[in-house]
């Protein structure tokens, strides 16, 4: 009633403007009446799905009292069952347990098949406790990756699995090309987070690092996802988010607006920070691969790789034209590899 009397008000406002410039035309009255119409259909379903969300919260919790209830009576039949009474005949000097009867073995069987069922179930829900090694291999450059990670089942029995791990990245490199490495604003069209990784490059901005013998150790925490399709089949992306890089120093070629000069010691970024494209800081790893298990422990996976490596240069900076500077600069690794999967538990 309160929608309708508001709708009223802002219809009877809206005639009455209208008529003050005597011209009342349909498409006006449809710019009040819809939007009205509108927000109320959305009330009414968000009223809907909270209905919905408590009818399921007492549905479980019903489920849960039942559950109890039945947990109860069975142990307290599982005492009396136990509870035998013991009648002693001293003169043959053997022991009678009387009180066993259909109705106590029946219940005994029912609570060890609960109890075997519900073990059952929590080991299906458990986490899958992962270690993994991959390997892959590019142009004049390639990366070893181990890591340990946990999944778990985002509702019961679903195939589709997140978590998360630590990952170790070994990368090494020959004579590779760094480019600039942001601020993102300089070397990318737009930089909204997540959708910059669809943005064209201003390569009009690009300096270049070549950096001659690159080597270094990631060692990053990761975001971790899959989906199982069957017993055998699964596939699955994951992605570095924080971290820290270690490196020995090396030399390198900086080249900028056709002039080129030498830096005896460039290094690595130190901290590694996942900001979605260009707005990433350090060196992160991420696969997409397709798995398959070939037994209870053993997985093997075919990997697409996507590797940041970033190095700073000690002696040069490239200034874009507002004057901000720059001494990051960033290879962009695209490489195809394998890798195995050990499994810590039993599926």
């Amino acid at each position: 009633m309160r929608f309708l009397a508001f709708l009223a008000a802002v219809l009877v406002l809206r005639i009455a403007r209208l008529e003050m410039v005597q011209r009342l035309e349909i498409t006006d009255f449809m710019l009040v009446f819809i939007p009205a119409v509108f927000l109320y259909v959305i009330k009414m379903r968000v009223h809907l799905l909270l209905a919905g969300i408590l009818n399921d919260l007492n549905s479980a919790k019903h489920t849960l009292k039942n559950s109890f209830n039945f947990i109860s009576n069975s142990l307290l039949r599982v005492k009396a069952a136990l509870r035998f009474p013991i009648v002693n005949h001293a003169k043959r000097h053997r022991l009678i347990f009387v009180g066993i009867n259909a109705k106590n073995v029946t219940t005994l069987l029912l609570v060890f098949l609960s109890l075997k069922s519900f073990s059952q179930l929590k080991k299906e829900n458990l986490p899958k406790r992962e270690i993994d090694f991959t390997a892959t291999l590019g142009q004049r450059q390639g990366a070893f990756a181990l890591g340990y990670d946990q999944l778990f089942p985002i509702v019961k029995n679903s195939k589709l699995h997140i978590g998360y791990g630590v990952r170790l990245t070994n990368y090494i490199g020959d004579k590779r090309d760094f480019i600039t490495a942001g601020p993102a604003k300089y070397t990318r069209s737009f930089t909204t987070p997540f959708l910059i990784v669809v943005a064209g490059q201003r390569e009009e901005n690009f300096d270049t690092l070549v950096v001659q013998m690159p080597i270094v150790f990631s060692l990053n925490a990761a975001f971790h996802s899959a989906y199982q399709f069957n017993n055998k089949f699964s596939a699955g992306f994951n992605i570095d988010v924080i971290g820290f890089t270690i490196a020995r120093k090396t030399s390198a070629v900086f080249k900028s607006n056709g002039l080129t000069r030498t830096d005896p010691s460039v290094k690595p970024t130190n901290f590694n920070l996942l900001l979605t494209g260009d707005h990433d800081l350090g060196t992160l790893n991420s696969e997409l691969f397709l798995k398959y298990n070939w037994n209870k422990r053993w997985s093997y996976k075919l990997v697409y790789q996507f590797l940041f490596v970033e190095y700073k240069s000690s002696l040069y900076k490239q200034q874009f034209s507002d004057g901000v500077e720059t001494n990051r600069f960033r290879n962009k690794v695209n490489a195809l590899g394998l890798g195995v999967t050990y499994n810590l538990k039993s599926k």
